[in-house]
């Protein structure tokens, strides 16, 4: 969630003079390659060194946690500010609100979507039988001609492409 918020607010300053389609676009596909990319490199771990992936993820947890506040209170602090934030996102940044005076926006929809896409990924495709296969029984799998190790790699960094638009939806639709 976190690495999926700080590429997002990262493409959101490389592309912050791009029409609003545009800006929107490269900060939800920054979102989804910083969130992936922390779920892969969680895999990749788990691939190579045979550590749980629970061990992983939750240290890298405190890596992207001490960059975060590297950078919020260095390179992207508020000047005019004493607390550890950026500057106001610009509005034309910000996820537009599905009804107005709520905070219901852009981010959900964009969540129901990808939801829709990961049933259907997960339930009418040949991958998606792999997933559910190696789920449910990884040694199975294996027995059954499924490399693991690719369907493991597939899945954290899907997992992670999801938890980095979350990140987004959180910093460009509410906070």
């Amino acid at each position: 969630l976190y690495s999926g918020a700080l590429a997002a607010y990262w493409a959101y300053l490389v592309f912050q003079g791009l029409p609003r389609p545009l800006l929107i676009g490269a900060i939800l596909a920054a979102a989804l390659a910083g969130g992936a990319l922390c779920g892969l490199l969680a895999a990749a771990i788990r691939a190579r060194f045979q550590v749980d992936v629970i061990i992983t993820t939750i240290m890298l947890n405190y890596v992207v946690t001490y960059a975060m506040s590297w950078l919020l209170s260095g390179p992207w602090r508020d000047p005019s500010s004493y607390y550890q934030h950026t500057p106001a996102i610009a509005e034309a940044a910000q996820f537009a609100p599905l009804i107005a005076g709520s905070r219901l926006h852009l981010g959900f929809a964009l969540g129901l979507i990808a939801a829709l896409l990961l049933y259907l990924l997960l339930h009418k495709t040949p991958l998606g039988f792999e997933v559910r296969a190696f789920g449910l029984n990884p040694v199975a799998a294996r027995f059954q001609g499924t490399n693991v190790t690719r369907i493991l790699l597939v899945v954290m960094l899907i997992s992670g492409a999801m938890s980095g638009l979350a990140g987004a939806s959180e910093l460009f639709g509410i906070h």
